[in-house]
């Protein structure tokens, strides 16, 4: 694994300790480890399979932008750079995935530019998923909420506007008065192209639909932890809880969402009727479930394919 690629692993798994350990101190100890026993530990790799189709619908979307930006990268190296990117997810926002254009860089010689806008695409489509499900899912809590809305639009016109020619004449006219970007507008149109063949109406519709089907796969996780506790829990109140904390997380920009995704979770279940020792083991459990599983399979993934294309010396 690269070195600083390896660094930026460790800071973020050292944050996480630390937000754990903090999170277990602020609960009650005796009551904690019984919710650990009270637990069902037969569920995990039913939690694990949920979180594995999530990121292979997602990995279908990637290798369909690939297609449509024409990078002729083969299946088993789409995979593994698609499954190595997921090992930057304890990134700010994810945006650490731009390792993958770096990667079919390397294997196919394509530019970076013209493979950023995928992952700028996808974050994108991620966001509003879990913004469409947090959404839907509040016609069926108690919570109310404008401003998910408004990041729901903000996030349909950033990912529509760039398809529409006038506006982006417009703003490449304005980017070429700007004189430190004047030398990149080559790259700059060779992004834009790759972005307007992804958000053509009909792609773009199917795409929404995977993000949205993808992330329930982990927002029914979280049900699936909380209904061990009480089966009077929803599977809307558990969507709601996990796309909103999720989108609270990336939002904040910290590395991997780290507290802030913890803290909503544990705010939002406890607020649901669950005990605060409950709500910590199941935040923690949904997390190691999608955030750290994650991570341990991108580093798999990236492993294998430097056996497959050399040493990655730098990101």
């Amino acid at each position: 694994m690269p070195p600083k690629l390896l660094n930026k692993l460790l800071v973020g798994i050292s944050i996480g300790a630390v937000v754990y350990f903090l999170f277990i101190l602020y609960a009650d100890y005796s009551l904690f480890l019984r919710a650990l026993e009270t637990f069902s530990w037969k569920l995990i790799p039913v939690l694990l399979l949920l979180s594995l189709a999530n990121y292979y619908l997602r990995f279908l979307r990637w290798h369909y932008y690939l297609y449509k930006i024409e990078i002729k990268l083969p299946w088993l190296e789409s995979h593994l750079v698609f499954f190595s990117g997921l090992v930057m997810s304890i990134t700010p926002g994810k945006l650490g995935e731009i390792l993958k254009p770096y990667l079919i860089n390397k294997i196919t010689g394509d530019s970076v530019a013209k493979t950023i806008p995928v992952v700028l695409v996808e974050r994108l489509l991620d966001f509003l998923g879990l913004v469409m499900i947090a959404l839907f899912s509040l016609f069926f809590v108690k919570y109310s909420s404008y401003t998910l809305a408004v990041v729901g639009v903000l996030l349909i016109l950033v990912i529509l506007l760039p398809g529409n020619k006038k506006f982006s004449e417009f703003m490449f006219s304005l980017l070429g008065r700007i004189s430190p970007l004047r030398k990149h507008m080559e790259k700059i149109r060779e992004s834009h192209d790759s972005i307007q063949k992804m958000v053509s109406p009909k792609p773009l519709s199917i795409m929404i639909l995977i993000s949205i089907v993808s992330w329930f796969f982990e927002c029914f996780s979280l049900y699936l932890v909380l209904e061990v506790f009480n089966p009077q829990i929803t599977v809307m109140w558990s969507s709601f809880i996990y796309a909103f904390s999720t989108v609270a997380g990336a939002l904040s920009f910290f590395p991997g969402g780290l507290g802030i995704t913890e803290g909503s979770l544990t705010f939002l279940i406890s607020d649901a009727g669950f005990s605060t020792d409950i709500a910590i083991l199941a935040t923690f459990i949904i997390r190691v479930a999608t955030l750290w599983f994650a991570i341990f399979i991108g580093a798999i993934s990236l492993f294998l394919l430097q056996k497959r294309i050399g040493k990655i010396k730098s990101t």
